[in-house]
């Protein structure tokens, strides 16, 4: 892949997008149906840092999606990772930038 490439995916699984070493990407979007409970993180290997929850629902029962769009950027070192508690899918969309 190259500067400029889409990098995107969609699973019903936990949901890992690590770079290759020297590689850089920026997510700009994230997505998932309200019905479970959900997050994405920053992760570094150890630790996890919260940047996105998908929610279960219970708030705001007209919404029926949950989408997250802004600028993450991410590297091998500081990567993006999305857990699953439900079986509806999550996704993420971006660019490579380096």
């Amino acid at each position: 892949m190259a500067a400029g490439d889409v990098v995107a995916n969609l699973a019903t699984s936990n949901l890992t997008f690590q770079p290759a070493a020297g590689v850089e990407c920026c997510i700009m979007a994230l997505g998932s149906i309200y019905d479970t409970n959900g997050f994405a993180y920053f992760r570094n290997g150890t630790n996890n840092s919260p940047i996105w929850y998908a929610g279960d629902g219970a708030s705001n029962s007209t919404l029926n999606s949950a989408t997250f769009q802004g600028k993450m950027f991410i590297n091998n070192t500081i990567y993006l990772y999305i857990n699953m508690t439900g079986t509806n899918p999550r996704s993420y969309s971006g660019i490579q930038t380096k």
